[in-house]
């Protein structure tokens, strides 16, 4: 089930999506439930691509931009240690939307201290081996209605819902 989050005023409502137009079919509108997902990933995966063609050519160099900033060749990360993770599960807020392969934040801050020394562990080993979980690398897209017409998929914005999980690594 394809599902809206529409913003009026400040309140959201969760409404279904019935229809979209399709812009690989001269704009028709297709009810098919099972099309509609796709129709807004074409969408939404062209969104940049079509940007950036709009971004004009330039002859000038990146490193012209850099002259005057002072460059280091190397950066030093210091191990994250389980008080550090406990801190950040704290910090979470406990009503935000989570991705896939997440935990509720109510039930990750339950469990802080069982979970603490091997996240600790896991996100030490990922700065060391140069590799982040690639299923940290999926996310749940959920589309905002803007404004006009609903069924034009250029109406809306996708929101990427990333794993808890994700925001402790970037914290860390």
């Amino acid at each position: 089930m394809f599902v809206l989050v529409r913003e009026n005023n400040k309140r959201k409502q969760q409404k279904q999506i019935s229809a979209l137009k399709d812009d690989s079919n001269r704009g028709t509108i297709v009810n098919d439930p099972q099309k509609l997902p796709n129709i807004m990933n074409r969408h939404f995966s062209t969104v940049g691509i079509n940007l950036a063609n709009k971004v004009p050519h330039s002859n000038i160099s990146s490193e012209y931009y850099l002259n005057d900033v002072s460059v280091c060749n190397s950066f030093f990360l210091r191990p994250v240690i389980s008080a550090e993770i406990e801190e950040e599960i704290n910090s979470l807020s406990s009503n935000k939307t989570y991705g896939l392969y997440s935990v509720p934040t109510k039930i990750l801050k339950s469990a802080k201290y069982s979970l603490s020394v091997p996240l600790a562990q896991l996100i030490n080993r990922s700065f060391t081996d140069a590799k982040y979980p690639s299923k940290l690398k999926n996310s749940k897209i959920t589309a905002i209605f803007k404004s006009e017409d609903d069924t034009d998929p250029t109406n809306y914005r996708p929101i990427s819902l990333l794993s808890v999980f994700n925001r402790l690594y970037s914290q860390s």
